[in-house]
């Protein structure tokens, strides 16, 4: 069953020298289940005046994949324990990192849902920062409440 959702997605970076960056979307997005797998579909805003990016965010079990095409398109897949290549195409060219996660979490209520992943960016063996995601998923007027965890 597809439902209409609104999406939160928050990431905060620490690179190696310490410099803090946080980025947060909210957007409009399409949520169902099929096979076992979570799925969320939405459409970024594109660089500058570019075309919007669509984005897919799968999860299954513990495995969550970020698939986003257009001005910049990319894989990215999250998996507890294990070290992912990701080839990052942008318009300024190509760039390529290991994603290692260390943690996958994920809470979903009957409207609402939550996804976290704690990860580090490495080129390598070469450290490029730490970095958590925190994914928020509910119906228009319902909140994931922090004490329901």
């Amino acid at each position: 069953m597809e439902r209409d959702v609104f999406l939160t997605l928050n990431g905060r970076r620490w690179e190696e020298d310490g410099v803090e960056t946080v980025t947060s979307l909210s957007a409009p997005a399409q949520y169902f289940e099929q096979d076992g797998c979570r799925y969320l579909f939405y459409k970024e805003a594109g660089e500058g005046a570019g075309a919007p990016v669509k984005c897919r965010i799968r999860l299954q079990g513990n495995i969550l994949e970020v698939n986003r095409k257009g001005s910049v398109s990319t894989r990215l897949v999250f998996e507890a324990g294990a070290r992912h290549r990701a080839d990052y195409a942008t318009p300024f060219g190509l760039l390529s990192f290991d994603i290692c996660t260390s943690c996958i979490r994920s809470l979903f209520g009957e409207d609402v849902g939550e996804i976290e992943a704690a990860y580090t960016l490495e080129d390598g063996n070469q450290l490029i920062a730490r970095c958590e995601l925190s994914i928020k998923i509910h119906k228009k007027g319902k909140v994931l409440q922090e004490n329901s965890r």
